[in-house]
């Protein structure tokens, strides 16, 4: 696959939540348009750390420029500028209850839309795409706040599916699926990848990573990029033992 220009490049990027504990050290990295990327590491590395500073929700020590320019506090913090840069970016983490937080999931799914600007019966439209796809129709008319914790995740996953954003990024998508929807989420995610979004997956499953990587970053427990490059570092057991990924 030929990939584009980039649209991600970190230099230097370190990131603390108090001022002696890093949760990034020092990470120097470029995504290019069209790129799946998984983010490998074990838990407390730093993995939803960078994708916070991906999806422009923390700001970063260092230099990072997004789509051909610096992202800093003063963007993140402008009203107008932090919304047209989600239009384009879109992510969904592991607290999706901060995510989900309309009155019906058909409402939650139909929201991104309306507010990105389509009129109400293309958002009705989109949205009735993405419950096929997604395999929720039957969740359509539910409370939110009355399904479960991975039913919950599958709306998050269609609200920002609806959204229809250049980049999408996933924090540890198949935590609280079953095993079916584990599957198609890994389908999902490479179909989506093929279709030309940049794609961006942190996990600490190895499994996952193989399935869903053509690029990979592994961060270790010492929160700094140990490696960058092909699906074949998910084989090196060096540089795994050194992230501290079980095996």
């Amino acid at each position: 696959m030929t990939y584009r220009e980039p649209i991600f490049e970190l230099k230097h990027v370190s990131y603390r939540y108090r001022p002696h504990e890093p949760a990034l050290l020092d990470i120097n990295l470029s995504v290019k348009a069209g790129e799946k990327i998984v983010i490998l590491g074990p838990n407390g590395a730093g993995k939803t750390t960078l994708e916070k500073i991906l999806a422009g929700l923390l700001p970063a020590e260092g230099r990072f420029s997004a789509f051909g320019k610096p992202l800093t506090l003063k963007e993140i913090h402008n009203q107008n500028e932090s919304a047209a840069y989600r239009r384009r970016v879109g992510a969904v983490f592991q607290q999706i209850e901060f995510r989900v937080v309309c009155a019906s999931v058909l409402d939650e799914i139909m929201f991104g839309p309306l507010k990105n600007g389509l009129d109400r019966e293309e958002a009705k439209a989109r949205t009735e795409q993405v419950l096929d796809f997604c395999n929720i129709r039957r969740l359509v008319h539910r409370l939110p706040q009355n399904i479960s914790g991975g039913e919950k995740k599958m709306v998050a996953i269609a609200a920002m599916l609806a959204e229809n954003p250049e980049v999408m990024i996933f924090d540890e998508p198949t935590n609280d699926l079953d095993l079916e929807n584990q599957k198609w989420l890994v389908t999902a995610l490479n179909q989506l990848g093929d279709a030309g979004k940049t794609v961006i997956t942190a996990t600490h499953v190895l499994e996952t990573a193989r399935e869903l990587a053509d690029r990979v970053w592994i961060i270790g427990d010492n929160h700094r990029l140990i490696a960058d490059g092909g699906v074949e570092l998910l084989s090196d057991g060096r540089i795994l033992d050194e992230a501290g990924i079980q095996r």
